[in-house]
């Protein structure tokens, strides 16, 4: 007698192998009949989900195993990209398990773009670093950097100054710039900074024509993911507190050319340790000179 062929989510059609299988003794989920089959399903498991690392196998419904991601992998933070019934399930049970849950939603069965979620990583790490910032951060403008037509990273300016440059690809270092008070201009004129910029963006493009690994680089994006920052992430200080210019004033010793004072080309600058630290815990910077392009 045939029976009703199920192509459904839920409960799945059974081939007969399967029936003879469950009809052959029970194994203690100890032992090393256990681990014999475990171990032998193993390359199989990832050759079907593309992956090479452990499978894990739950006999608990979906929300179990998004229960044990939870707890196991998210210390603080979680961003959840949902687009759906299941992916908006896992911000409902990150919030249950008292993670601070952000959510990045869009209509269901639309795609989550890369430049939501670079900009939500963006927002991020400039809430996380810039001190002195009422409010949540707003993006103003938002800059896709292309190498021959590939997208090589994303420039987000902040309406409260300062602005985070992403990576288009997370075999990059996910943070490649910012500054928490310096706007980004439209169009780069100074030849090193644009000379900068088309390298990280070459660099970038080279990436993913040679489909990079990106194992270690994954990390970072994951972190930033979950709301962790490296501690040696900081703002540099800028080494002079004047603002330097190369015209009037700045140039008012510098030899006339044609009848005006040519401007100021370089400003030498002596740096000073702070004298405060003992002697013996400070490098001698007593007779260094440092030389600087501005």
């Amino acid at each position: 007698m045939g029976h009703v062929k199920l192509h459904i989510p839920g409960p799945v059609e059974v081939s007969e192998k399967t029936f003879r299988a469950f009809c052959t003794p029970m194994i203690g989920h100890r032992g090393q009949g256990f681990k014999d089959l475990y171990a032998r399903i193993q390359p199989q498991l990832q050759q079907l989900l593309y992956t090479q690392q452990l499978v894990y196998i739950s006999t608990s419904s979906a929300w179990g195993v998004m229960e044990g991601a939870i707890r196991n992998l998210v210390a603080k933070k979680v961003l959840n990209c949902m687009c759906g019934a299941f992916s908006d399930k896992w911000f409902d049970v990150s919030k249950r398990c008292g993670k601070e849950a952000e959510a990045l939603q869009v209509p269901w069965g639309s795609p989550i773009r890369a430049e939501a979620v670079a900009q939500k990583l963006a927002t991020g790490f400039y809430r996380h670093f810039a001190k002195g910032i009422s409010g949540p951060p707003v993006v103003s403008r938002t800059d896709l950097t292309t190498y021959q037509d590939v997208p090589t990273f994303y420039t987000f300016t902040f309406s409260t100054g300062g602005f985070v440059i992403m990576a288009a690809d997370d075999a990059s270092i996910p943070v490649l710039g910012y500054s928490f008070d310096s706007p980004m201009p439209e169009e780069i004129t100074n030849p090193a900074t644009k000379e900068w910029l088309e390298s990280y963006s070459h660099e970038i493009w080279q990436i993913v024509q040679h489909h990079l690994d990106n194992t270690e680089t994954l990390k970072e994006w994951n972190a930033m993911r979950r709301g962790e920052y490296a501690p040696s992430t900081r703002d540099v200080n800028p080494l002079l507190t004047t603002t330097w210019d190369q015209g009037c004033f700045y140039n008012a010793l510098c030899p006339a050319d044609a009848g005006a004072t040519s401007d100021n080309g370089r400003v030498n600058s002596r740096m000073v340790w702070p004298d405060p630290s003992p002697r013996s815990t400070r490098p001698e910077l007593s007779s260094t000179i440092m030389s600087f392009s501005l």
